[in-house]
């Protein structure tokens, strides 16, 4: 089965509300995997590692219950990913040549498995790991060390069928994208900077109204 992937990013700025344009490239790539409307979507929380619904992987709430949503965030973007009819997706993004913690290896790789080779390989490595991880509905509560990637390929981890690739957002960024429960997708790439600074704008706006001026 091939299903469509929606994705959408936003650049922001400091001092932007990245909460704001998070949930408006979610609510983008769920109303687009939906058919309806992207401000009539309605996105909650859930936490995979305490059950809270305070924090955590976003979830559609309404007006559909079949579409999944995943967002990553980093300094300067936010990337969201719908699908409708799979069992999870997932989305991550680093900015291109972030220094990794030392001894990432060693939580990250499976045992014997070897990181993507060539610039940012550890890195893309980690990316399309969290990007797995997140599609399983677990995040890291579940062991990195437990799935085994050989490139886009899962060779161990999670029970399939897996879609996982590379998205090309610029040489800045290193991004990928999972889907749990087909093997075959189309990935369709949105730039939402707009869309997103539009709805901080409209936030802030309601946040502080204008005071109207007294007649003289």
């Amino acid at each position: 089965m091939t299903v469509t992937v929606h994705l959408a990013w936003a650049s922001v700025s400091q001092g932007d509300d990245a909460r704001v344009a998070s949930d408006t490239v979610a609510r983008l790539c769920v109303g687009r995997a939906a058919r309806v409307v992207g401000s009539s979507v309605v996105l909650g929380r859930r936490c995979p590692r305490c059950g809270s619904v305070d924090h955590g992987a976003p979830v559609v709430r309404s007006p559909v219950l079949d579409v999944a949503v995943s967002l990553s965030r980093t300094d300067g973007l936010v990337v969201a990913a719908a699908a409708r009819g799979v069992a999870g997706v997932g989305v991550d993004v680093e900015a291109s040549g972030t220094v990794l913690a030392a001894g990432l290896a060693d939580v990250a790789l499976a045992p014997g498995e070897s990181p993507d080779p060539g610039r940012d390989g550890l890195l893309r490595t980690w990316v399309r790991k969290e990007a797995v991880l997140k599609a399983a509905g677990t995040g890291l509560a579940t062991d990195p060390r437990t799935v085994r990637l050989e490139a886009c390929h899962v060779a161990a981890g999670p029970a399939g069928p897996w879609f996982l690739a590379d998205v090309g957002l610029g040489a800045a960024w290193v991004a990928a994208v999972a889907v749990r429960g087909s093997s075959g997708a189309r990935v369709e790439l949105r730039d939402a900077t707009e869309a997103a600074a539009a709805a901080a704008a409209a936030a802030a706006a309601q946040a502080h109204p204008a005071t109207p001026r007294r007649a003289t």
